[in-house]
């Protein structure tokens, strides 16, 4: 399922290479694939009723409505998460299921569209594409890590080293898919992230596990399924990591990034809250909840201050029409404008017949 953000924000640059990403994706798909395409904006519509064969009318179908495809309106992600997630939910059980979502991420319900791949993902994979100069990253890459995919972002799908061609080289066919770590002789008092995502080629498998005082592990077993059949890999003991080499530090902010997960998934903010300063104030680590604080004690202005009013930077490729920006998630600006015609015209019916009963008694 290829999932296309088509909402004003992706007007210009991103909207040509959104394009060009999903030609690149169209032509990738084998005889025998199926698939569907979902553009969204404030609205949503599917290239099919269902998924399809990869035949090439189809295909040819496809090309064409793709190249059609303009940006306007606004974005709202979530239902079209929806949509997608209950399509593959839908459809054939027996296949990988693959959601291809691409977007600049201009949305402002982040914790409602993780809530939603939290519950209803099951057996599908989310792949995340973000489109433009300046794409909402925390967004792509925590949409693509509750997915169990892998995320990748595009600026200029002409440029030499092919990031498009990568990409989809990658989610193509998983080297490894349901994934399980093990550790042989000692179980670690902690591990992140709890859940493996699939192995990509080119994509190394990062696990931060922390082992009571004299507890290391004879070795850690990784057992997954491969397009052949299963597979187990043994590893020898891992090495003692030297004091301040960082592994502690990556192992920190692994954990507070669980815990920060877990409100997406309804877990008492209280209670996040407690377990990430337990690991970030130990750690000096910079979080929702924590700061750092540099207090100057060196006068080192002596002018005085002088008022100065700067440009606002646009990303690259960002249009302004007239002296606002595209029109975004919402349609809380119409509204408001409908609103105060309809005041206006209410206050209009209202002093109407005060108005004419004035000029019926004027001499």
């Amino acid at each position: 399922m290829f999932v296309i953000d088509v909402s004003g924000s992706m007007q210009g640059p991103s909207i040509r290479a959104a394009r060009a990403a999903l030609l690149n994706a169209l032509e990738r798909l084998r005889p025998g694939d199926q698939f569907n395409m979902l553009r969204f904006n404030d609205r949503r519509e599917l290239f099919g009723d269902a998924f399809l064969d990869a035949d090439a009318p189809t295909l040819d179908a496809a090309r064409r409505w793709v190249r059609q495809l303009e940006a306007d309106g606004g974005t709202q992600i979530l239902p079209a998460l929806e949509l997608a997630l209950e399509r593959c939910r839908a459809s054939d059980g027996t296949r990988l299921q693959r959601i291809v979502f691409l977007t600049d991420g201009a949305v402002g319900d982040e914790d409602h569209v993780f809530r939603a791949i939290h519950t209803s993902l099951g057996r599908a994979r989310l792949h995340t594409i973000g489109i433009g100069s300046a794409p909402n990253a925390h967004l792509m890459r925590k949409m693509a890590a509750f997915g169990r995919g892998y995320c990748t972002f595009i600026d200029d799908v002409e440029a030499s080293d092919d990031p498009l061609g990568r990409f989809f080289t990658r989610i193509d066919r998983p080297v490894l898919r349901d994934l399980e770590l093990t550790w042989a002789g000692a179980s670690p008092a902690q591990t992140f992230p709890a859940t493996l995502g699939d192995l990509h080629a080119g994509e190394p498998l990062f696990v931060s596990a922390r082992f009571e005082p004299g507890r290391a592990p004879a070795a850690v077993v990784l057992a997954g399924r491969t397009a052949d059949g299963p597979l187990r890999l043994e590893s020898a003991p891992p090495l003692v990591a030297a004091t301040g080499s960082g592994v502690a530090l990556r192992w920190a902010r692994a954990k507070i990034r669980a815990a920060i997960d877990a409100l997406h998934e309804g877990e008492d903010p209280q209670r996040v809250r407690e377990r990430v300063l337990a690991v970030a104030l130990p750690f000096s680590l910079l979080t929702r909840y924590t700061s750092l604080v540099a207090v100057e004690d060196v006068r080192s202005a002596w002018d005085r201050a002088h008022p100065l009013r700067l440009a606002s930077a646009l990303p690259a490729g960002t249009q302004r029409f007239g002296s606002t920006l595209p029109r975004g998630g919402t349609w809380a600006g119409l509204l408001q404008r409908v609103g105060l015609c309809l005041t206006l015209a209410g206050l209009g019916l209202l002093l109407t017949p005060t108005l004419l009963r004035a000029l019926r008694e004027r001499p």
